[in-house]
């Protein structure tokens, strides 16, 4: 029954990939989709959005499913890189993340935090005072505040695929000293040689943003890395149940976003896990782990 219903969705999706392309309806879709998926749009729902919304990722899926050389332009074109919706969820975000940033209480820190909070002394006493933590996607810019707050004597390097995200953290983070990059996992190694921050250990840290690169972009990201040694990995994701007890590497979710077995990936580049924790949050398991370079 479940290998039936598995193929009923596939007919589907593979039907209305072939409507959009045949009838050239991408562009249209996309319009649609923008106005459809912003934050404004999420508080004031309707099933007119709600629909509009489900096409879209059902395109999306087909096309990552057929290995359309396009996808990371049509990401580009999509939400992530739009600039409202962007902007939106950074000034959201910014506001959620107030009381953390105001109460560093142990008990009010999630994973990540209590990780770098316990770790941070330590890595710093073996790097002789060098590291920097580059984050990838960084929104709100309230992850990298939250850790200077714990941890001031790092060096922080935010990066975002928005020129209208990296510009409003600009102005909350003026003190802060942070270095801004308008870039994609694809640039990291370009970042990381400039000469500023040769001599420095390099934590590369992901908070649930690694999960909206496409597998072949994950891949590419970590290939053009291979040849940095001084180099790890934190990484805060959530995977669901299905997902986690199947034999499967990576999937797609939903929302651009795919479940990796980072684990399975990361080991063939040569890095090892030194911690990882899981939580059980609904029909899910939310994951911190961290890699270090053999």
């Amino acid at each position: 029954m479940r290998q039936i219903i598995t193929s009923m969705k596939y007919i589907i999706s593979y039907v209305i990939y072939l409507i959009v392309k045949i009838f050239y309806l991408e562009k249209i879709l996309v319009k649609i989709f923008n106005k459809n998926h912003s934050m404004v749009a999420f508080s004031k729902r309707t099933f007119g959005n709600y629909l509009v919304v489900k096409i879209f990722f059902i395109y999306y899926e087909m096309l990552y499913r057929l290995g359309d050389k396009k996808l990371n332009r049509f990401i580009k074109i999509c939400y992530l890189a739009n600039t409202n919706n962007g902007l939106d969820i950074a000034k959201y975000y910014f506001q959620k993340k107030r009381e953390i940033v105001n109460n560093l209480k142990f008990s009010s820190l999630t994973k990540e935090f209590i990780w770098f909070k316990k770790n941070i002394k330590q890595i710093l006493k073996k790097k002789n005072n060098k590291v920097c933590i580059i984050q990838i996607g960084s929104g709100s810019g309230s992850d990298l505040e939250i850790m200077h707050k714990i941890e001031p004597n790092v060096k922080y390097i935010s990066t975002d695929i928005s020129k209208e995200i990296i510009n409003f953290q600009k102005t909350k983070y003026k003190n802060l000293n942070f270095d801004y990059y308008v870039s994609n996992a694809m640039n990291l190694k370009k970042i990381l040689n400039k000469k500023i921050y040769k001599n420095f250990y390099k934590i590369i840290f992901s908070n649930g943003s690694l999960q909206y690169l496409p597998p072949n972009s994950t891949l590419e990201m970590l290939n053009k890395l291979k040849d940095i040694n001084n180099i790890s990995f934190l990484i805060a994701y959530l995977n669901t149940n299905s997902f986690y007890n199947s034999n499967e590497i990576y999937d797609f979710r939903d929302n651009f976003s795919f479940q990796y077995k980072y684990e399975k990936i990361l080991t063939k580049f040569n890095f090892k896990i030194l911690y990882q924790s899981k939580k059980k949050i609904k029909n899910s398991y939310y994951f911190l782990k961290y890699f270090e370079k053999l």
